[in-house]
């Protein structure tokens, strides 16, 4: 008989909770009119793993179940998850009412919130909708009343006049998560409803609190405001932020300083705290220098300011409080409540312009809050000892406690009454808790945890900036040994200095204390694999593939090390873990090294297409750096070019040209920065010849590859337009404008209107050369209508640098207002590139270089503008040619030449040397208001450093003011008469004035200072050839 009974059970109980949610409005008891359901078994509901279940104020089990989700008792039933299915049960178990609800909220006022598809109505305790679902959110019922969300789109939606979400969205000085939150703002609007579900106050607000001392806190585009129960307002306060009134006064902030107001509106307490929360008992919370106390309706202090951080205040006779314990102060954190927790933010630096390429770490950096909480008395008297992670709130006697990773409960005194020993708990209501059972993490380990998931420091290439770095992690692990950031960002700088064996110990430590953690893993497997112990990096990198198996890196990681230990078939599997992920292009061209193990060249040579060009995501540089390893690359490559023509494999040759002509541009544009300019033309020509070829040979494999085409008729179009741009600069403007003209109508034919764009406004250039105004701007003006519109980023920098060529050309013609007017234009399109700058790595010298090595080093850094790293080099190279046994006076001649005519004369520091990095990142992008701000900047923090004036001067002579270019370059011979760059830019004024022999005098002094300087040689050869014409 029982048997037959729980089937009939279970049945009714099944087909309860399949039925649509309409079909069950009035719930099970309801329907039957009988003794409402017994839940079946643990089991039985196709409960897969559930964890939660009710305790009572002795630990013991409330109800007899557990479930995957629930939430509190209130008014005797609580919401709980069954079968996919949100329903409501009693204290005994018991299914009060089963209804395909989405999501369900706990009663309040004998109504509850419920989801239906996407919208939110509510029901009451027989389970009927007295309110059918229509809102985008609600929050439950207080007196009678609701706040109800609804959706833009929605009749009761009230557009206001002024939203202008999309201009908010658009500020560039908003984070990505206040546009996040402007969104959904925007989108939705704020009302009260009654128990019938109509609007008593319309919604119009984007946000809205519950009535609190007959107010209600609103927020609209006007700002705060509090309104009276028919929903006028009665108080709109001038202020930044502000809090609900609570007993009798509310908080407002004003000019970033908090204070109270009344009722009335009129400000009792004037603003002078950092923050202020609500009154309770008569006392609120307050900060002043950082630290929480407690104050009294006049302001004075009850409690003085001493804690990190105030929980909750004395609602129930006792406050909850926290201090930080953490060893390390000034985090850099900022910390916002959430929910039942609290939120770290961290920032990069004690300020918002804090640059970790430039200046060195703070101790706190390395630091995170490590909040411990308490119960004090109003006079200030600690409860408990500052042990809990969390502390609740009072609800029947008890409060949630967390201690070392496990809650349990303690009374209003601090004392433990249920051992700590769940995962998770929450607060007591109506006699019952919900708790969640599993093992917990200690703190120590969630600590660790937490501290590995900020990431490493920015990219640092300045080797003195490293070392000032890893000296304050060492105080850092000083003071807090098991502080696990420290410890990995120290190995990781380690690394960063080719420290590979020190850096071991560091990730073996951050292992031993974070073992759940891949970041000890992954970057002890680096080093390993930087120390040529693969197997070692295998296992490291195979243990962190199990803490985060979503990480691609890992994957990729390990292909590397398994076909370093010869074993491509598991290599191949790993990389195509990696490529499931993410499909990097840097990893297809790990995949190609794979199959061409196995012996699988059309495999291997599709994903070296496909990897072509590549960024390397790995930590450490893999892409040849230095002159010599561009050169040796390129011989690399060269050779398997040449070994593949005469052949048959029509697609392997063409990739083997077009990768041997990525590797001359590469070496070439190594060469400019370094204004080798005598050494460019080969090279531009080589890499156009091999595009050619490349394309012929493509044209011609079975089958075509169409895009394949189209992407080396682009490739082909860049060369041309690049030789053209060389052409225009050695003043062979016929053989530019040629080039130019057939690289536009390479653009034409594969429609491609960035190109087209661009190579139009290289073709303007070369009008404006040639003072041929007319031409130069019908120019401008085509690439203008192209460009109309522009939304993409690349779109924008090509009609930003139109704009600029623009501005020359009305300058030139006497328009000063409308060359000012595009100027501005084309700053507003290309002032994020200026944000786009970094500080390039420098190459590293190899073990038995000499000392022309090192020159060429030095050279190197200097086309970087790392001029210090460019002295170090210099200097050193000095150094070898003295040692020698035979000195090398050539070399040294050369050197000195260097020193001298290339070099400021002043030692350069980092933070200098980045804002003239920006400078120069939004000249090269076009934007010449944003640059010559930057560089004033530059002179501003260092009157003698003459690449400022030098680039001031280049900057009013593009613009067309050619006195003040004069006068900036002046300035810097002033500084420096040795500055050869200086001399260059004088010449280049001199000829734009017509001055054709002073401009040659100042390309011979150039000279006279350094004989080898390739650019001043270049512009000579330039003069001279026509002065022959």
């Amino acid at each position: 008989m029982r048997r037959k009974r729980r089937a009939a059970t279970l049945a009714l109980l099944a087909m309860t909770l399949t039925l649509p949610a309409p079909a069950v409005a009035t719930g099970v008891a309801g329907n039957t009119g009988d003794t409402p359901v017994r839940l079946a078994a643990r089991g039985r509901l196709g409960l897969t793993d559930p964890h939660l279940f009710y305790i009572d104020n002795q630990g013991k089990r409330a109800v007899p179940y557990s479930f995957e989700q629930a939430m509190p008792f209130s008014e005797g039933v609580a919401p709980v998850l069954l079968d996919q299915q949100w329903s409501y049960i009693d204290k005994t178990g018991d299914l009060k009412i089963g209804a395909d609800y989405k999501l369900a909220k706990p009663f309040s006022e004998g109504m509850a919130a419920v989801k239906v598809g996407e919208d939110w109505g509510f029901i009451d305790k027989s389970g009927e909708l007295k309110i059918q679902p229509r809102f985008a959110a609600v929050r439950p019922f207080h007196d009678g009343l609701a706040i109800a969300f609804v959706r833009k789109g929605s009749k009761e939606f009230q557009e206001t006049p002024g939203d202008d979400l999309k201009a908010l969205l658009a500020d560039p000085n908003r984070s990505n998560m206040q546009k996040a939150l402007l969104a959904i703002a925007g989108s939705r609007k704020a009302g009260f409803i009654d128990r019938d579900g109509k609007f008593v106050i319309q919604p119009v607000y984007s946000s809205l609190m519950e009535f609190s001392d007959g107010l209600a806190l609103a927020r609209d585009k006007d700002g705060f405001a509090y309104l009276d129960k028919t929903g006028k307002v009665a108080h709109k306060p001038q202020c930044t932020r502000a809090e609900s009134f609570s007993q009798g006064l509310a908080a407002i902030e004003v000019d970033k300083k908090w204070g109270f107001i009344d009722t009335s509106g009129r400000t009792v307490i004037k603003p002078r705290f950092e923050e202020a929360g609500s009154f309770e008992g008569d006392l609120a919370p307050a900060r002043e220098d950082g630290k929480f106390g407690f104050i009294d309706r006049t302001g004075k202090w009850l409690i003085k300011p001493q804690f990190d951080m105030v929980w909750e205040g004395f609602r129930d006779g006792t406050a909850v409080v926290g201090k930080d314990v953490s060893p390390i102060k000034n985090s850099f954190a900022d910390i916002t409540r959430f929910g039942d927790g609290y939120i770290i933010t961290r920032k990069k630096g004690a300020s918002d312009d804090f640059d970790e390429s430039t200046t060195p770490l703070l101790p706190g950096y390395f630091a995170y809050p490590d909040l411990k909480f308490a119960l004090v008395t109003r006079d200030g008297k600690e409860l408990c000892k500052f042990e809990y992670e969390q502390i609740g709130r009072l609800a029947d006697g008890l409060r949630s406690a967390k201690i070392d990773g496990s809650f349990g409960y303690i009374d209003n005194f601090g004392n433990l009454i249920i051992k700590p020993q769940y995962k998770w708990a929450n607060d007591f209501s109506e006699g019952i808790a919900l708790v969640r059972e599993g093992s917990s993490k200690s703190r120590n380990a969630e600590r660790a945890e937490t501290l590995l998931k900020h990431s490493v420091p920015s990219l640092v290439n300045d080797p003195a900036l490293i070392e000032k770095d890893i000296a304050v992690a060492d105080q850092v692990i000083v003071l807090d040994p098991e502080n696990t950031q420290a410890l990995r960002d120290r190995g990781y700088l380690k690394c960063c200095l080719g420290q590979f064996e020190k850096s071991l110990d560091d990730f073996s430590k951050v292992i031993e204390l974070c073992p759940t953690s891949k970041e000890g893993y992954y970057w002890r497997g680096h080093s390993y694999m930087q120390l040529e112990k693969y197997a070692s990096a295998l296992g490291d990198f195979l243990k962190a593939s199990r803490t985060d198996p979503r990480d691609p890196r890992i994957y990729a990681a390990s292909a590397v090390a398994v076909l370093k230990l010869d074993k491509p078939d598991a290599a191949l599997k790993a990389i195509n873990a990696a490529i499931k992920i993410v499909s990097d292009p840097y990893y297809k061209n790990i995949r190609a090294d794979i199959y061409d193990r196995l012996g699988k060249p059309e495999q291997a040579l599709k994903d070296r297409w496909n990897g072509r060009l590549a960024s390397n995501p790995f930590p450490w540089p893999a892409w040849p750096e230095s002159l010599s390893d561009l050169e040796a690359e390129t011989r690399k490559k060269e050779k398997a070019y040449e070994a593949l023509k005469g052949k048959d494999n029509k697609e392997a040759l063409a990739f083997a040209a077009t990768d041997l002509a990525d590797a001359i541009d590469a070496l070439r544009r190594l060469k400019a920065r370094e204004k080798k300019m005598l050494e460019l033309e080969d090279l531009y020509k080589r890499s156009l010849n091999l595009r050619q070829e490349a394309l012929d040979a493509i044209g011609s494999s079975s089958p075509v590859n169409q895009g394949r085409v189209r992407t080396l008729k682009a490739d082909r179009a860049n060369s041309m337009a690049q030789l053209s741009s060389w052409y225009s600069q050695a003043g062979s403007l016929e053989e530019a404008d040629k080039l130019v003209n057939q690289a536009l109508e390479q653009a034409r034919d594969i429609n491609d209107s960035i190109k087209i764009a661009d190579y139009l406004n290289d073709l303007a250039r070369i009008h404006l050369n040639r003072k041929d105004n007319v031409k130069a701007q019908e120019c401008l003006e085509e690439s203008l209508k192209i460009t109309d519109g522009a939304t993409s980023n690349l779109m924008k920098i090509v009609r930003g640098q139109t704009l600029s060529i623009y501005a020359m050309l009305l300058s030139r013609t006497g328009q000063e207002s409308g060359s000012q007017n595009k100027l501005e234009e084309a700053s507003h399109l290309l002032k994020f590139g200026s944000g786009l700058a970094y500080m390039p790595s420098p190459p590293r010298a190899a073990r038995d270089a000499t000392a022309s090595d090192m020159l060429e080093l030095a050279i190197q850094c200097h086309g970087l503008f790392l001029l210090d790293t460019s002295r170090q080099f210099a200097n050193k190279a000095m150094e070898l040619a003295e040692s020698q046994e035979k000195k090398d006076q050539e070399t040294k001649k050369r050197i000195n030449n260097f020193l001298k005519g290339s070099l400021p004369a002043e030692p350069v520091d980092l933070p200098l040397t980045k804002e003239f990095l920006v400078a120069q990142t939004a000249e090269l992008a076009g934007d010449l208001l944003s640059a010559e701000s930057f560089y004033n900047r530059c002179v501003e923090k260092e009157s003698k450093f003459e690449p400022s004036y030098v680039a001031l001067g280049r900057i009013n002579r593009l613009t067309g003011s050619l006195s003040k270019a004069e006068k900036m370059v002046k300035k810097a011979i002033a500084i420096n008469p040795n500055h050869v760059q200086a001399w260059l830019e004088l010449s280049r004024i001199n000829l734009e004035r017509g001055r054709k022999r002073q401009a040659l005098t100042a390309i011979e002094e150039a000279l006279n200072i350094d004989p080898d300087n390739q650019m001043a040689r270049f512009e000579k050869e330039k003069l001279e050839r026509e002065a022959t014409l």
